[in-house]
């Protein structure tokens, strides 16, 4: 939709998406997206994770299949995901990652 531009808050502050593009990966996304499996959601999803655990390694390793479970999947209109959500899903992610 032209003049559209999606935004992401975190805590009631607007999510900058600077930081994951300088640490992590420059996706080339000019806005942070979710809803489909492309560019601006694999920012959105790496921006997310990079604000949370501030741990560039984790976030590399994991904003993809981040991406898939999550971003990728969420309505267009809007989404809410608890930052509880995220931990808990990286805790079961690396579990079965480690085979536990």
């Amino acid at each position: 939709m032209p003049g559209y531009v999606a935004t992401v808050y975190v805590e009631g502050e607007l999510l900058a998406m600077g930081p994951s593009k300088l640490d992590i990966h420059d996706y080339g996304a000019d806005a942070l997206e979710w809803g489909y499996f492309g560019a601006g959601p694999s920012q959105t999803a790496a921006a997310i994770l990079y604000d949370i655990t501030a741990d560039p390694d984790l976030t590399k390793r994991y904003h993809q299949d981040f991406k898939r479970e999550f971003i990728a999947n969420f309505e267009q209109n809007s989404f809410i995901l608890l930052e509880t959500q995220v931990w808990h899903w990286l805790a079961k992610f690396k579990k079965s990652e480690e085979g536990l």
